[in-house]
């Protein structure tokens, strides 16, 4: 089964707004998004994560 084209950043982060916020499910958010319930979750743990980087970073520093 060949990969589906890469997603752009911008529509992951509304996918994943709406899965955080509860306005949709992992499963309808990856029916919609062509990928696995895994993939989601993996998107989810990414942006997550690089949002607290961000916060410990504090104002005017840039997180690596």
């Amino acid at each position: 089964m060949p990969r589906p084209p890469a997603m752009p950043p911008d529509e992951k982060v509304q996918l994943l707004l709406a899965v955080l916020s509860g306005q949709t499910t992992v499963s309808q958010a990856a029916g919609e998004a062509d990928v696995t319930e895994q993939s989601i979750g993996n998107w989810r743990r990414q942006f997550i994560a690089a949002g607290q980087r961000d916060l410990e970073a504090g104002p005017g520093e840039v997180a690596t």
